[in-house]
């Protein structure tokens, strides 16, 4: 019984790796569960929006007419006025049909990702009710998407970098073997580099110095993606978005980070633009999470190997102390018991393994 718990809690825990089927389905769901998010923001959004925007406007009206403003005064009330909707944190006061389709789907995306602009946010109680219930299903359901497609797009850059030295492997391999068949004409002596990998039956493998090769190659390929990816998407945001650099570099940064400061947003004149620059640098930012998590683990076990080494050969001096001092009691005619327990508190295990048969052998004294 013990068994099968164990069996079972380690095919829950273990670290899956689904298929590109796998990933499909589950982007899918995501999709369909977007849609339907944006849907049910649109019938609980929609017209309390639009009826709060009509009150606030009436209201502006009215404060304009009863205030017998002059014309250059009215002018620049009314340029308070635009930027103040420009500027304000509720979606009707900046837009004017805000929880239309698109744009419920883009703050839908938005929600699950984890950005969380600010630009969008329900106002409604049932609004706010169904914010928590789609993040609560969608955010665990769009990583199990992104992080598998992520990792997947982590192999290929490797697979790369791997056949590169695969082939590289090879062509010294094809060298050390015409190197041995041909001779080099020095007296018969052959003078081969035997660090060169040869060809075996397992076929040509990587040395350890050729993986950490490899997957340094990976990082850099990886972030020159994505730096490239930044550079792309700096000028077309300030052409589309009228953005400076710094702005549109900052948009990208905090998106592709999630940390979504939502100073700046991406007009909702066009929504699936948005969503669709969302999720290719939200799949970007966590292929990078995930190499830089791969080697920060690598780096431990590195760590780790030469602590344990330290480790051993602490005991190597400890042992030898302890030889010593067994040596030097058996001269000064010390007695058996407390150098058996001197034996056992510098062993490794502290002379819980001390059995007889491993103890110094004191009789024949």
């Amino acid at each position: 019984m013990a068994d099968s718990s164990s069996a079972v809690g380690g095919s829950l825990f273990a670290r899956s790796n689904p298929s590109l089927g796998q990933i499909s389905v589950v982007g899918l769901a995501c999709a369909s569960l977007a849609c339907l998010g944006a849907l049910t923001f649109v019938v609980l959004e929609r017209d309390a929006a639009l009826e709060s925007r009509n009150v606030y406007k009436e209201q502006l009206e009215d404060l304009i007419m009863q205030g017998n403003f002059s014309v250059g005064q009215e002018a620049i009330i009314n340029n308070i006025i635009e930027h103040h909707g420009s500027h304000w944190c509720m979606p009707h006061m900046a837009h004017d049909d805000p929880w239309n389709f698109k744009s419920s789907l883009y703050f839908t995306v938005v929600l699950i990702s984890t950005v969380g602009y600010g630009d969008l946010a329900p106002e409604t109680f049932a609004g706010k009710i169904a914010a928590v219930l789609v993040s609560l299903i969608g955010i665990p359901l769009l990583l199990s998407f992104t992080v598998p497609l992520a990792r997947r797009l982590i192999g290929a850059i490797t697979g790369v970098a791997q056949r590169a030295y695969v082939a590289r492997s090879v062509t010294r391999a094809m060298e050390a073997v015409e190197l041995m068949a041909g001779g080099t004409g020095d007296g018969g002596k052959i003078k081969v580099d035997y660090r060169r990998r040869v060809p075996s039956i397992e076929g040509i493998g990587l040395s350890q110095d050729d993986l950490r090769q490899v997957e340094l190659v990976s990082m850099l390929l990886l972030l020159s993606l994505i730096l490239a990816t930044i550079a792309g998407l700096t000028p077309l945001l300030m052409v589309v978005e009228g953005w400076t650099a710094e702005d549109a570099l900052g948009f990208v940064w905090y998106t592709l980070t999630t940390i979504g400061l939502g100073d700046k947003t991406m007009d909702l004149t066009h929504p699936t633009f948005a969503v669709c620059i969302i999720v290719m640098v939200l799949l970007l930012g966590t292929a990078a999470a995930q190499a830089l998590m791969n080697g920060m683990q690598r780096a431990a076990e590195v760590v780790e190997k030469r602590v344990g080494a330290d480790t051993w050969a602490l005991d190597d001096v400890l042992t030898g102390l302890r030889k010593r001092s067994t040596g030097v009691g058996g001269m000064l005619g010390g007695e058996d018991e407390e150098s058996d327990e001197t034996w056992g508190l510098l062993s490794p295990n502290c002379g819980m393994d001390a059995s007889p048969e491993k103890r110094p052998n004191r009789t024949a004294r």
